[in-house]
């Protein structure tokens, strides 16, 4: 019996490592770099590994100049580029470091798809802290039990969702003037860690609608995984996305990893209704449409 458990295992590993090379082929992820290209890629990995806080920094490394954000709702800052979305990361992460947000922090984030959403999402993973996803649709009462629950430091907002967060718990705005952007342009100093530990990103389930809500924790990709769900999906490098599923979903989180390992264009709307979604998919010439079946339908 062991004997054919052996074999298993082999067959098993023969056919991850087959989908890992089609799909690292297939998707162009993996292709000559510059040596300086080659050095920052390789320093981001070093420090984050595979988890949530490496972000743009990859897209930084092999594609400075490119856009890797369209915010179609934000008038303000409406595209920016990886290294320039990357740079606010970092700052946004000393910012927060100076303010005591740390390793075994805790920070919620509470908003829809945005650029605010995503700066919030990787620089706060960048101090090492973890990030609590919290639902838009949640009442107060059940958005109060889960942030004393998972006794949480900061929330990071949209400013429509300000009545939502309890009392006792600060907060910033990320669609702001006032918010991130304050936040990032204060002085700071030192430079970014080398974490020991990696931030986890915790996904609630469907409890914050109805009953308790439950968190299931998320953080690095190891890249075999990655590139064997590449061969599952039609994606490749220097594509574009257009997310129409809330990222503080699993569905859509699971997308920005992969649009951020393929330095996709992130192509954001906060509300996913049908006839602007066709218009968008025409504007930006879209690849991969993230959604859901009630909005595909």
């Amino acid at each position: 019996m062991s004997g054919h458990l052996r074999l298993y295992r082999v067959a098993d590993s023969a056919s991850v490592l087959g989908a890992t090379a089609r799909g690292a082929a297939k998707s162009g992820l993996v292709r000559p770099l510059r040596p300086s290209a080659t050095f920052r890629l390789t320093n981001g990995v070093r420090r984050w590994g595979t988890s949530p806080a490496v972000g743009f920094s990859l897209g930084s490394a092999r594609h400075p100049d490119s856009i890797a954000v369209i915010d179609t709702d934000d008038d303000t800052l409406r595209a920016v580029s990886f290294v320039d979305i990357d740079h606010r990361c970092d700052t946004l992460a000393l910012s927060l470091l100076d303010r005591g947000i740390g390793p075994g922090s805790q920070v919620g984030v509470l908003g829809r798809n945005s650029r605010g959403f995503l700066e919030a999402m990787v620089g706060v993973s960048r101090t090492g802290a973890d990030v609590v996803f919290l639902n838009p649709a949640s009442s107060a009462d059940q958005i109060s039990t889960i942030a004393y629950g998972q006794r949480l430091e900061l929330i990071l907002r949209d400013q429509e969702f300000a009545d939502l967060v309890p009392t006792g718990i600060p907060s910033i705005a990320i669609d702001d003037k006032s918010g991130l952007p304050l936040l990032a342009s204060l002085p700071n100093k030192g430079e970014l860690p080398n974490l020991k530990r990696h931030s986890h990103h915790v996904i609630l389930t469907s409890g914050t609608t109805s009953g308790d809500a439950k968190g299931a924790s998320r953080s690095s990709i190891p890249l075999s995984a990655a590139a064997a769900i590449l061969d599952a999906f039609p994606v490749h490098m220097n594509g574009t996305t257009l997310f129409a599923a809330p990222m503080f979903h699993s569905w859509g989180w699971m997308h920005h990893r992969l649009a951020t390992l393929l330095d996709s264009t992130h192509v954001l709307v906060r509300h996913p209704e049908a006839e602007r979604l066709l218009s968008l998919i025409d504007e930006h010439e879209v690849d991969t449409l993230v959604t859901t079946p009630v909005v595909l339908r």
